[in-house]
């Protein structure tokens, strides 16, 4: 029952950094060249008019970048958009209507289009001018403030073929939910187009319903803020941590969200045909001139993972818009459920992806329960409960279980009081390995919170009342380790190799027994076979179970590093180690020539 598993505890997690941004553009800056052999000339002909940032320029940090307070507004403001002078003018709104022709599907079905540009008038075109572009069937207008706290979409799931934002992204004051809540209604393959203008030609009443983050970026940087919103509400990395370059490449993992873009249509003309050095480098000078500039970021919902794809894409698939999971979590959690998926069924990549897909949709249910337990428990040691919990994982009965288990609810005198009483000098990461052994007996409770296993109830009384004596299985063998090794002298160790051995061996037999004497009979044997092992024995499986933690501290350690830095540092173990066999075979080899010189 724990040949899957890979303890793993930490003493804490790697502190995130918030708020950093790049430096301001200045107009006493020196101009940049042109071209340069890096950045030779686009030729105008094949460059898309304002694209500024294609699909393949973006970089991300590791975790969202801004602090807690960075999508605040004062205090004393009410929340609104007025009628008034419209966020873009006449220029402004043809170039924006010229994108939707060139971007929004042809003869769309249902488009949502969300308006905070206090206009109050719709900006998808009528018609397709000169192109062959027919606009959508259906077209559902509502106001930015629809969106306003990271408010839910009173639409079902894949309700609209495209989104389309116009001057919303800058008043969201939870944009990494809203823009969730944008994935959630798009259909596999939706667009959502996301418009905005600059901060200096807000009317009064938009610029005032700004967060404190939109008016703290210049607008070459807030391209790449409202793409962070896409990149970390359904795009960060999670199983493509674990695929190397060429299965990255052709599978695309990683990714809620694709085809991520970024247009800049202050002055697409005088842009067209420049690299982007050169296009930076006028951006300063741009912003003394009139007129409203127009900018767009965009993206594709992904389609869905067909069933027969890999466990590495089912699981990344599953984890695309987890709310209460960070990326790290992700990363964390996807690595060690497929190392646990391949260890249970390896070579069997059908059986494989069928696990994952059915084990990582627990993941963000479970993290609803384990993160708040985050301020105690090393996040490594929680992904990887998380992931041995998910494949066993679904009744009710379950997570009033958890719940009670972690402390997060009162622990009742039926069954977790009375058992964190008989192992209360045991470490936390102790008592999660044995919350994980005892979980899993719940599913077959279903609804029945109340409940307990019969295998749990003899575990500490033989009667199976509540409370515990010293008839239960897990008493008695602790007893029977204080008697045969004595010389243990800390009672946590003593309860760590009775716990450990009864977990193994009696709760792994006794699992589904559906009568307290069937457990029992199980229980009986259990200790029948403990009496039977001597102190050295029990002093190896102590030393075992210790190794636990050692792997685990070496594990959380590498958890901590970048993905670049942990292949590197798992690389050059690799080589140390063959290293060190090769330097054993040459001594072997020299030590055999010498007896054979010395005959």
């Amino acid at each position: 029952m724990r040949g899957a598993v890979l303890c793993c505890c930490a003493a804490g997690a790697a502190a995130l950094q918030h708020g950093a941004r790049a430096p301001t553009l200045s107009s006493t800056a020196p101009p940049l060249r042109s071209s340069t052999a890096a950045m030779p000339e686009i030729p105008a002909g094949l460059a898309e008019p304002g694209l500024k940032v294609p699909a393949t320029a973006w970089k991300w940090p590791r975790a969202w970048p801004y602090g807690r307070d960075g999508f605040s507004k004062p205090e004393d403001l009410v929340e609104a958009i007025e009628n008034s002078e419209a966020v873009f003018d006449d220029a402004a709104a043809d170039r924006l209507g010229a994108h939707l022709v060139t971007h929004l599907e042809s003869g769309a079905q249902d488009v949502l289009e969300v308006d905070g540009t206090c206009a109050g008038e719709t900006y998808i075109p009528s018609d397709g001018g000169e192109e062959l572009w027919t606009p959508p069937e259906n077209v559902e207008r509502i106001p930015g403030s629809a969106l306003f706290g990271g408010a839910a979409l009173p639409y079902p799931d894949r309700s609209f073929d495209a989104v389309v934002l116009e001057s919303a992204a800058e008043l969201l004051t939870n944009p990494r939910q809203t823009f969730r809540e944008l994935w959630r209604v798009l259909k596999p393959g939706g667009r959502a187009i996301v418009a905005f203008s600059s901060a200096r030609c807000s009317p009064a009443p938009h610029a005032a319903q700004q967060t404190q983050t939109w008016r703290d970026y210049n607008d070459a940087q807030r391209l790449w803020v409202v793409g962070s919103y896409f990149h970390f509400s359904a795009g960060a990395p999670a199983a493509a941590m674990v695929a190397d370059d060429s299965e990255i490449a052709k599978n695309m993992w990683g990714a809620g969200w694709r085809g991520l873009r970024g247009y800049d249509y202050f002055d697409a003309a005088e842009d067209a045909g420049k690299n982007p050095a050169a296009q930076l480098a006028g951006a300063a000078t741009k912003l003394t001139q009139a007129g409203t500039p127009l900018f767009v970021v965009q993206a594709d919902r992904a389609l869905d993972v067909p069933s027969t794809a890999s466990a590495a894409q089912q699981c990344d698939a599953a984890l695309w818009a987890a709310e209460k999971m960070d990326e790290d979590d992700k990363r964390l959690c996807a690595t060690r459920l497929l190392g646990m998926i391949e260890e249970y069924a390896p070579g069997d990549s059908a059986k494989q992806a069928s696990v994952a897909r059915a084990a990582a949709k627990h993941l963000p249910e479970l993290y609803e329960t384990l993160k708040p337990m985050e301020v105690v428990i090393a996040s490594p040691l929680l992904a990887q409960l998380a992931a041995n919990l998910a494949p066993s994982w679904g009744a009710a009965a379950q997570r009033t279980a958890l719940r009670e288990g972690l402390g997060v609810a009162a622990p009742r005198d039926k069954f977790w009081k009375p058992l964190g009483n008989v192992t209360a000098n045991l470490s936390i990461d102790d008592k999660l390995w044995l919350l994980l052994d005892v979980l899993p007996h719940y599913l077959s409770c279903g609804d029945d919170a109340d409940a307990v296993p019969p295998a749990l109830a003899g575990l500490l009384r033989a009667s199976g009342d509540a409370g515990w004596d010293a008839s239960g299985v897990l008493p008695r063998a602790i007893a029977i380790v204080q008697e045969k090794v004595p010389d243990l002298v800390e009672p946590r160790e003593t309860q760590l190799v009775a716990t450990d051995l009864a977990c193994r061996e009696y709760l792994a037999d006794a699992f589904g027994s559906s009568t307290l004497a069937e457990a029992a009979s199980k229980g009986d044997a259990f200790i029948a076979w403990l009496e039977t092992q001597d102190a050295s024995s029990l002093k190896e499986a102590l030393a075992d179970r210790k190794d636990y933690r050692d792997k685990a501290e070496a594990d959380a350690d590498q958890a901590k590093l970048d993905p670049e830095a942990a292949a590197k540092l798992a690389e050059d173990k690799r080589r140390a180690v063959s290293v060190e066999a090769m330097l054993n075979d040459i001594m072997v080899l020299k030590d055999a020539k010498d007896a054979e010189a010395e005959k």
